[in-house]
């Protein structure tokens, strides 16, 4: 009986977790507001290393996004990491790094974030947009990669 008792507390908590998310099976954010705990739970340094790949990553805002995580579930952040998250954030939106995305944009055809993405556009309304294109799809024939045939057949 003593083993049994032991056994049950010891997995009370998974089967608490359990129940919980079989509850909210058709509550998507409460769903994932239960996986988040139970993941946290499990791993506690789990919200700073993502912190980390995400600034590896050069992605400030999801490095941000972790970090108000952190806040709402009261996870301890070191301030040095807080810093760098800060730091990224500020310089990411910065008119140097704007203006580089955009150029980056303009000049690859490449929309990754809106700054790239008005480049991209402001190329597409002039004929280097078309040049641009062209030279990319020529590139990746002349490589035997795939290429996107309708722009290959413009020129």
């Amino acid at each position: 009986m003593l083993v049994s008792i032991a056994a049950g507390a010891a997995l009370w908590p998974y089967a608490s977790d359990a129940y919980a998310m079989f509850a909210a099976q058709d509550e998507p954010a409460q769903l994932a507001d239960l996986q988040i705990s139970s993941a946290l739970r499990n791993d506690e340094r789990l919200i700073e290393q993502n912190i980390e790949q995400a600034l590896a990553a050069d992605d400030a805002d999801l490095a941000n996004s972790f970090l108000e995580l952190a806040r709402e579930k009261n996870v301890a952040i070191s301030d040095g990491l807080t810093t760098r998250v800060n730091d990224a954030v500020a310089e990411a939106s910065s008119t140097s790094h704007v203006a580089k995305r955009f150029a980056t944009g303009l000049v690859t055809g490449t929309a990754d974030d809106l700054a790239s993405l008005s480049g991209t556009v402001a190329g597409d309304l002039f004929v280097f947009g078309d040049v641009r294109d062209v030279v990319r799809e020529g590139k990746h024939l002349a490589m035997g990669e795939d290429t996107d045939h309708l722009v290959s057949a413009r020129a």
